[in-house]
């Protein structure tokens, strides 16, 4: 049975936080929160929740408790689910265009074996672009919206979204797999960055650089078995043709 989108979201939306939260290393502190009596501060063998003053907490990460993967208090004071949601939302913006191309020319066009069913990509994306929105969400919470890494991140979602009009709206396969050489280098700088910063939000990145690189040899190959495509549709936009000739 295959689920609606919007299940992918919200079920996303409530269950990454605090699967994120598992993921978090077993030594240090793993979550810290703030209360009006000061801060309340979970670590393992504790036995449960202790309360520590909130100077004490900032020495606690100064000693190593941060470069451990603890979060910070901000992370919990900006909401995790405008990012994931924001991310999510943005992805399934270009869904339009996807389904006409996967309906129609894209059908008929010659594929690699190894290339996945067409319902495989709504979910995978739909959680790749969660784990986006609540690794950029981790970063944002320490430095900032205006910060490097945050809006080297937003250029690079930008970049992300640009694909899906070029590769199944224009139908250019070529122009569309360079595009993707430049995301997986543009991915690769964010995650340089996001790392000292969080390193748990350059971890929730890696399954994206995978399926990138994975989508990038895809897109490549299929370039190569329909070299006529992208000629195809420039004499559409030009000529006015129908351009609907079968790639097979």
């Amino acid at each position: 049975m295959k689920l609606p989108p919007v299940c992918w979201v919200w079920a996303l939306v409530w269950a990454l936080p605090g699967a994120a939260e598992g993921l978090l290393p077993r030594h240090g502190l793993r979550k810290v929160w703030r209360e009006p009596q000061g801060e309340v501060v979970w670590a393992p063998g504790s036995g449960g929740v202790t309360r520590v003053p909130a100077p004490e907490v900032v020495a606690l990460r100064r000693r190593g408790g941060a470069a451990l993967g603890a979060l910070p208090t901000s992370v919990l004071a900006s909401p995790a689910v405008p990012w994931v949601l924001g991310c999510v939302l943005s992805g399934v913006a270009g869904t339009p265009i996807v389904v006409r191309a996967t309906k129609s020319w894209y059908r008929e066009i010659r594929k690699p074996w190894f290339t996945p069913p067409d319902w495989v990509f709504a979910p995978v994306w739909t959680v790749l672009y969660a784990m986006m929105g609540f690794s950029a969400h981790l970063v944002a919470a320490s430095r900032g919206m205006s910060s490097l890494p945050v809006l080297a991140f937003l250029a690079h979602l930008a970049l992300n979204l640009s694909w899906a009009p070029v590769f199944f709206g224009l139908q250019r396969l070529r122009p569309a797999a360079f595009l993707n050489i430049g995301l997986l280098s543009t991915l690769f700088g964010v995650m340089a960055l996001f790392f000292p910063v969080n390193r748990l939000a350059a971890a929730l990145l890696v399954p994206y650089a995978a399926w990138l690189l994975f989508a990038t040899v895809l897109n490549f190959e299929i370039a190569r078995l329909n070299p006529e495509r992208g000629r195809k549709r420039v004499a559409l936009v030009i000529g006015g043709g129908d351009g609907g000739g079968s790639g097979l």
